[in-house]
């Protein structure tokens, strides 16, 4: 089995902490470090042997306009009631102003390998 996941990378990222807490504050659906925990049941899973971890660091250029699209595409985002989503989207969109364009989004593309006993 093999899971991938595309994360950013909040420690390298003043903007991307402060779009956090209002994912925190304005998202029920958010979870942040959901990949930790999936590793975590792999390796404590008795029927897969060997967990192999690999990171590939990254970091992403967006324009303010592309990255406040790609933000109103996850989960926790799009399944919010319109008017939470409003109010969200409009403390992002003053965030992504402080900072220039392009906005450079460090992360990680982390890779969970095993296989089964």
């Amino acid at each position: 089995m093999a899971v991938f996941w595309n994360l950013t990378d909040k420690d390298k990222s003043k903007m991307l902490r402060q779009i956090e807490k209002l994912y925190i504050k304005y998202c029920p659906d958010f979870k942040p470090g959901a990949a930790n925990r999936t590793i975590k049941i792999f390796r404590d899973d008795p029927s897969f042997k060997r967990v192999v971890l690999k990171q590939y660091p990254r970091t992403t250029s967006f324009t303010r306009s592309h990255y406040f699209k790609l933000i109103q595409t996850f989960s926790w985002v799009s399944s919010l009631k319109t008017e939470h989503k409003e109010i969200l989207l409009k403390k992002i969109k003053i965030e992504l102003s402080k900072y220039k364009e392009p906005l450079r989004i460090p992360g990680k593309t982390l890779l969970c390998m095993s296989k089964n006993k």
